[in-house]
């Protein structure tokens, strides 16, 4: 096969990379408008909810005596299903790894890329709880549900701690791993609400204690499906960036070959047409 047909056979397949990229691009576009709409609609009701928390979990904490543990963290870490979102899963995983404690921490792993990447670093044997399911197919009822397992293992003292790891949304082009403990519960969890002010005096009926057991399992539910949520608008946006640059580096490759592929086919045609006159000439 000529060096020309090899070109022109490069120059296809590129240009079908470049298309398959462009609609991933426009699929991932589409669902991170989605996302983002519906992670809006819901920071409201949970900044509000997180202040009530905050109040009540500051009574409680005041009144309680320090006990050290032995620290046993459950990690909840949110990777994804699908690939092709460029360093998003590498990023969670190695802020796992800086702050896993082998020896006592176990995980709680969101989607498959996660498992491999585990599994590549032999750290496999620490996964508690493996959930291979797309981050858009987790409700609330099944972080409701998930939630009653957590603090399950909790009030058991099987873990002191627990710890959700996923991508904190800043905007389109920047998203960044983020650590944030629900038990003990962590100050950056209203740290958006701090501007609010409540104004008078707040007292409760019941004894905040009581209250805060009650609604325990809806906070845990609520912070585990808001990161849930917030990481899927990460993850598509990081998708989309990533096809975004696929799709220019294929544009920009098949440029070359374009260049190269012409300037090869004019040289065949010069050498034709001197090789047409030059048998003219000898038959003079």
């Amino acid at each position: 096969m000529s060096s020309i047909m090899k070109i022109k056979k490069k120059i296809a397949s590129i240009e079908t990379t470049e298309k398959l990229t462009r609609t991933m691009k426009l699929v991932a576009t589409a669902n991170l408008k989605k996302n983002q709409i519906f992670f809006n609609g819901i920071k409201e009701y949970n900044k509000e909810f997180y202040i009530l928390y905050g109040l009540l979990n500051n009574e409680v904490e005041n009144k309680r005596k320090p006990i050290v543990k032995e620290e046993k963290v459950l990690w909840i870490v949110f990777t994804s299903t699908m690939g092709l979102c460029g360093a998003y899963n590498t990023n969670l995983i190695k802020e796992l790894e800086k702050n896993l404690n082998e020896k006592n921490d176990k995980i709680l792993l969101f989607g498959k890329k996660g498992f491999t990447l585990l599994k590549n670093k032999g750290l496999e044997n620490r996964i508690k709880y493996f959930i291979n399911a797309s981050n858009k197919d987790i409700t609330y009822d099944f972080c409701s549900l998930l939630s009653e397992k957590i603090i399950e293992s909790v009030n058991s003292e099987e873990f002191t701690s627990v710890k959700i790891i996923y991508n904190k949304f800043i905007n389109s082009l920047e998203f960044t791993p983020s650590i944030l403990s629900i038990h003990p519960l962590d100050e950056k969890i209203f740290e958006d609400s701090k501007e609010d002010k409540i104004n008078g005096y707040i007292s409760f009926e019941s004894p905040p204690e009581e209250i805060l057991n009650k609604i325990k399992k809806q906070f845990f539910s609520v912070v585990i499906f808001g990161s849930l949520v917030e990481t899927n608008v990460s993850e598509n946006s990081s998708r989309r960036n990533a096809m975004d640059s696929a799709s220019k580096n294929a544009k920009d490759i098949k440029e070359n070959y374009l260049i190269e592929y012409n300037s090869k086919r004019q040289s065949k045609i010069t050498q034709e047409i001197n090789e047409i006159i030059g048998g003219f000439n000898a038959s003079k």
